[in-house]
């Protein structure tokens, strides 16, 4: 689908290609992450998960910057770099080692569609399993929130240049890259892991308000490094957590639940963050208004993640609903 784009100039086959390509988007997150939850446990799973979630902070912050190099010479050479999914793909089919529960037959049915949806439905109508869901979500409200206002807070608001809105971008990429590599590490530390991902989600905070306070782009610099150290440890403990709540059987399930939640904040995220800037523009200005809706939006989802983890530990242990 990305490799395709470059061959046309309708803007209609374009669309199509990119559902084409959410199509495969939303195939392969959830099957990789809970194949790294099927193959690992305890902190060599958060570790697994962790470099998952490096190698997708690695790619955001070089791909951007060759395609930036490569639309220079043709609007269409940025997309070829798809192409690398190619032998990717055939290297996974020759040498990735597919997940077996060692505890189930691989002949076992397990059961009709409904049946299946049935049972995530009860999985999910836990309180535990439901606050991971939506503890899930919360963390890309502030990553998003940052990147569709990146720019316009660096040029129009602190004077800044494209560029440097470029490498605040690929600043917090790298830093989230380099801290979800330790997830295992600060995971294998720690009894519980309640008073980190706290700890995370206050760090999360703390970088997207100093990031919106912000009075010159060095301490933008500064703060969106704190943000990334959140965001990675987050993301890499929620989906271990996730991978382990649900049975085998509902693991994949469960995941694409919590991965699919995930999107759904992500995609409403600018609508909502761009309404309350239009609604505070004619009032005080464009530059406060954007400040003040951006510190709002990640504040809020740093609380409500913080909610649903002492949810998370209060409530009693998830039960399957399979007999």
């Amino acid at each position: 689908g990305g490799v395709s784009i470059a061959l046309t100039t309708d803007f209609r086959i374009v669309l199509a290609l990119r559902l084409l390509q959410g199509i495969g988007f939303a195939a392969l997150g959830p099957v990789i992450i809970t194949s790294i939850g099927d193959l690992y446990a305890g902190p060599k799973e958060v570790t697994g998960q962790g470099l998952r979630f490096t190698s997708s902070g690695l790619v955001q912050t070089a791909f951007p910057l060759a395609a930036g190099w490569l639309v220079v010479l043709a609007w269409q050479y940025p997309f070829l770099l798809q192409l690398v999914a190619f032998p990717i793909a055939i290297a996974v089919y020759l040498w990735f080692e597919e997940p077996i529960d060692p505890e189930t037959d691989e002949t076992d049915d397990n059961g009709s569609v409904r049946e299946q949806f049935s049972d995530l439905w009860s999985l999910v109508s836990q309180r535990r399993a439901a606050a991971m869901v939506i503890a899930r979500g919360t963390p890309v409200i502030v990553w998003i929130g940052f990147l569709t206002y990146n720019s316009i807070l660096v040029v129009q608001v602190l004077d800044g240049t494209p560029a440097q809105a470029g490498t605040l971008a690929a600043l917090g990429s790298l830093s989230y890259a380099i801290s979800a590599t330790q997830a295992g590490r600060l995971t294998a530390h720690f009894d519980s892991r309640l008073y980190l991902l706290i700890a995370m989600n206050v760090a999360l905070a703390a970088g997207i308000v100093a990031v919106f306070l912000a009075t010159t782009i060095w301490i933008a610099f500064v703060a969106i490094v704190l943000m990334g150290i959140g965001f990675g440890v987050l993301l890499s403990i929620y989906r271990s957590i996730m991978t382990n709540l649900a049975p085998p059987s509902l693991r994949g399930g469960y995941v694409s639940l919590g991965e699919g939640f995930g999107r759904v904040t992500a995609t409403a995220t600018p609508i909502a963050m761009g309404a309350g800037i239009a609604v505070g523009t004619p009032r005080i200005g464009v530059g406060t208004s954007i400040r003040l809706v951006g510190i709002t939006s990640g504040v809020v989802a740093a609380a409500v993640g913080i909610v649903c983890l002492l949810v998370l530990s209060a409530a009693p242990p998830v039960r399957s609903p399979i007999e």
